[in-house]
Order: C-alpha cells, then structure tokens, then sequence
C-alpha cells in the first residue's frame, strides 16, 4: 500500500480553495483483533460486527491517511486482513491493482518496481502544468461559447414517468455469470484498462 501516493494524502483549505499535501510517513492504522478466545461460532459474527464499525467511521481528511486495516487472527494458521479505503482515493480499477498485487506478495512473486516518474504526485504536477497553459484555456472557452445557447434543461426520452416524491428505495438483482464468461470479462476489462463493472456497463451486460 506505501507504493501508492493517492492513499497517503491529506486535505486542507487555503484561501477558501481545498488542496492537498502528501503525508511524509507512510503508515496506516493496523488494529489486530485476536478472535481465538472466543468461541468459533461467534468468531464470524464478532468479525463482521467489527468490520462495520470500521467501514462506518468517517475518515479524517484533514490528517490522512485514506486507509485503514484490521487483521483478525482467528487461529494459529489462519488470519483474515480487511482493509477499509475512502472512495476519493479507491474504485473498483484500484481494487482490481490492489488484489493483484496482493496475490503476488502472499505467492511470493516480488513487487515490481514503480518508476519515480510515474508517482501521483508527479502526475498531479503535469495535470497543473497542462491546465495552466494557454491552448487549455482556448480550448475551454470555445467549448463554453458551444455550450451558450444550450437549454438548462436537457428533456430526454424515457420509458418511465417520474414519480412526484421519491422514495430512493432500491432494489438488489443478483444473478450468477458463469465462470467462462467472467474470465473473458475480466480480461476485456484488463485490456481496456477499467473495472469489471465498467466493461459490463458499455457491453449492456
């Protein structure tokens, strides 16, 4: 996790403007839950019970980091790691990284090395520089002068009406996808660089 900047950073507010500063240590808080004295069948439930309360807590952004962890020991072989990540810093494509490179470290496969030119503190810096140059601005007033005469309400078609007062009461579909399609999936969103959910949602899966 230290390999990734986005995951160390804080956020303050200078002149009204909120920025952001790179934390100088690389640490996470690592709270270790050792379950062994209680009895296996709470075991689970004292686990997922903690777990919420983790994933319940708000982050402080203004000390950082955007990670937390828990290890859960619960014999002498067996250890369950839960990591709890602020959205601002994490997807679904940071997850897909994440449990690669974790798979990798607990098979014993060495991590490979990042490049200092590709750290995010450095793509923040190019971000800055591009966004600062004159054809940025051009190219943003031009689309602005497109956009002028735009209706502030854009009327699309649809195949329900909207109800007066909503609800915002969802609904869960679950569905099984056969392992030979997940696999091709996986690896179509592996080669276009996006989550799983991504490539599902431009192919109408």
């Amino acid at each position: 996790l230290t390999r990734h900047d986005a995951l160390f950073v804080a956020f303050a507010e200078v002149d009204g403007v909120p920025v952001q500063r790179l934390l100088p240590a690389r640490e996470f808080p690592l709270d270790v839950h050792d379950l062994a004295e209680h009895p296996a069948e709470t075991r689970e439930a004292r686990r997922a019970e903690v777990i919420l309360a983790m994933s319940r807590a708000p982050f402080d952004l203004g000390s950082g980091p955007l990670v937390r962890g828990a290890v859960f020991a619960e014999q002498a072989q067996a250890q369950v790691l839960h990591l709890t990540f602020h959205h601002i810093a994490f997807d679904g494509f940071s997850m897909q990284i994440l449990e690669r490179e974790l798979t990798d470290l607990l098979s014993g496969v060495p991590a490979e090395p990042v490049s200092s030119a590709a750290t995010y503190a450095d793509y923040c810096g190019q971000q800055r520089e591009w966004l600062a140059r004159p054809e940025f601005r051009r190219d943003l007033d031009r689309r602005a002068d497109q956009l002028r005469d735009a209706p502030e309400l854009l009327e699309l078609g649809r195949d329900l009406s909207r109800p007066r007062d909503f609800t915002y009461r969802g609904e869960t579909l679950r569905y099984a996808v056969s392992p030979p399609i997940h696999g091709r999936v996986k690896a179509l969103a592996e080669r276009a660089c996006v989550a799983v959910s991504s490539a599902c949602a431009a192919v109408d899966v």
